[in-house]
């Protein structure tokens, strides 16, 4: 799969980078939309971010697939992405708002 990956300052590059492999409670997300944020314009200008990170947390998609442990959700379902991992101790968490996702680009 493409993926952008931040590899220093002033320098992203569009690379093959291999599918991610997904936990029980994860779902994978073909991104349909991808913004730019303040975050992501200042990595490119200054470097702050580790090489080989790959960038772009601020997207919408479908789910691609499923996780064995996950339901409430099926294969097309259309989604906006936080880019927050989940706690599973906030009240969002406990009532079963937030899931654990791997990014398909």
């Amino acid at each position: 799969m493409k993926a952008a990956v931040f590899r220093g300052a002033d320098e992203i590059e569009v690379a093959d980078v291999p599918q991610p492999v997904l936990e029980p409670d994860e779902v994978l997300i073909r991104v349909g939309y991808c913004g730019i944020c303040g975050s992501d314009l200042e990595a490119f200008q200054t470097g702050m971010y580790e090489p080989g990170l790959i960038i772009g947390h601020e997207f919408s998609g479908t789910i691609a697939a499923l996780g064995q442990q996950v339901t409430g959700w099926q294969i097309g379902d259309r989604v906006v992405v936080s880019d927050a991992l989940p706690c599973g101790e906030c009240v969002p968490c406990r009532q079963g708002g937030l899931m654990r996702v791997r990014v398909l680009r």
